[in-house]
């Protein structure tokens, strides 16, 4: 009797140690959700918690405010001639130029009457245009532009591709000034040739590097940024080799960059438009590897499907991991999904702009004021008891995505 009941506790003992052995492997297939730390604490509208693989695509609809006071929306009014132009080939691109906090606006019409509009607060705490500063007439609006931290001196610049020389020119700052673009140079000429080029910090230096993505081969090219071998010249863009090839595949994706993992070194993010089927590819500091996410390399899905959204990648809770906002171009909404490092599994509700605008143009630029995300919508004032034409103007939309 002594034997058989030493017997059975040893098997008992058995079936708990591998039951325990087991459930360690069972966790390694699913990884953790990290919320964002006080998000629920923080935020005064209902948020929504989604599973991997379940994305809530049908998050409820609501409109964004329209007051001022409340953060929500202002009007830019021309405060020189063809300031903003209605015409869809103007750009928008938002920039922060100070390193301040406040993402500045940079107008490029066709006309070439370029305007960088410095965002602020008035007396009352309503947000509007505090100021409108010209922009170098070398900068076009059919210049191919990358932004970041591309220079030594203080402050956000402006890097030009030249697609017909492949030569890249940077703007620097002036530094009487810091709000004017002047003095250019070549940072990097002959380099390897791609179908889109991005702008990110992609070995964690501090400092913007340049990402080509090459179609036909599928390969992602990386220069960057160095100081000049001579003493006394500006800093040049390094040649990096190529840090990741076959990877996903080239038709029908979209591409951001962004720290998706916390780690200070910008990745990849990509889509296939017509699943709206998300992957990261994370930076080493020496190359690019793709995540597991959730399940076999994907990070979110369904989400943003079609090619009718701009999406933009920046830390929209500000946890030091880059999120997604995507703006719909077709019912005119806008809506985040935050990442927890190993995947995107939280979004915030769908905020729709269509009752709060007319005569939209479908021109869209996506950043960040005071912390928090920020959506520029360019549309038209209509005629009325002052103004006998429209009047092409911006609304700003200070997101509710705020900690």
């Amino acid at each position: 009797m002594k034997k058989a009941t030493l017997f059975y506790s040893a098997l008992l003992l058995l079936i708990a140690n591998a039951n325990g052995q087991l459930k360690v492997m069972q966790s390694k297939d699913q990884p953790v959700t990290l919320k964002p730390n006080n998000t629920l604490a923080s935020r005064k509208m209902p948020d929504q918690f989604v599973q991997p693989g379940a994305f809530a695509g049908t998050t409820p609809v609501i409109p964004a405010p329209a007051d001022p006071l409340k953060n929500n929306v202002s009007l830019f009014r021309n405060t020189a001639p063809n300031a903003y132009s209605d015409d869809p080939n103007t750009k928008y691109i938002c920039l922060d130029v100070m390193k301040e906090g406040k993402d500045r606006l940079l107008v490029f019409t066709p006309r070439n009457i370029n305007s960088q509009v410095k965002i602020g607060r008035n007396n009352a705490g309503a947000i509007g245009q505090m100021g409108s500063y010209s922009i170098h007439s070398d900068l076009k609006y059919t210049d191919e532009l990358l932004t970041g931290n591309f220079s030594e001196e203080w402050g956000a610049s402006v890097v030009v591709v030249d697609r017909r020389s492949n030569q890249f020119w940077r703007y620097r700052h002036d530094p009487t000034s810091g709000i004017q673009f002047v003095n250019p140079y070549g940072m990097l000429v002959n380099w390897a040739p791609a179908d889109r080029y991005l702008s990110g910090d992609f070995n964690g230096d501090g400092k913007t590097d340049l990402l080509g993505w090459n179609h036909a081969s599928n390969q992602f090219q990386v220069a960057l940024y160095a100081k000049s071998a001579t003493p006394g010249m500006p800093p040049i863009f390094s040649p990096a080799g190529v840090w990741l090839f076959g990877w996903a595949q080239a038709n029908d994706m979209n591409i951001v960059t962004g720290d998706f993992n916390g780690d200070r070194k910008d990745d990849i993010a990509l889509v296939h438009q017509p699943t709206g089927e998300w992957r990261v590819a994370l930076s080493t500091g020496t190359a690019f590897q793709g995540s597991t996410g959730y399940s076999a390399g994907v990070w979110l899905k369904p989400w943003a499907v079609g090619t009718h959204h701009k999406i933009a990648a920046l830390d929209v809770n500000n946890d030091g991991k880059c999120d997604l906002v995507e703006y719909n171009y077709h019912d005119k909404s806008f809506q985040a999904v935050l990442s927890n490092g190993q995947y995107f599994d939280y979004s915030f509700k769908r905020e729709y702009i269509g009752n709060t605008i007319t005569a939209l143009k479908q021109q869209v630029a996506i950043g960040k004021f005071e912390g928090n995300c920020m959506v520029v919508v360019s549309h038209e004032l209509p005629p009325d008891a002052n103004y006998l034409h429209p009047r092409p103007t911006a609304s700003v939309y200070i997101t509710s995505y705020r900690r």
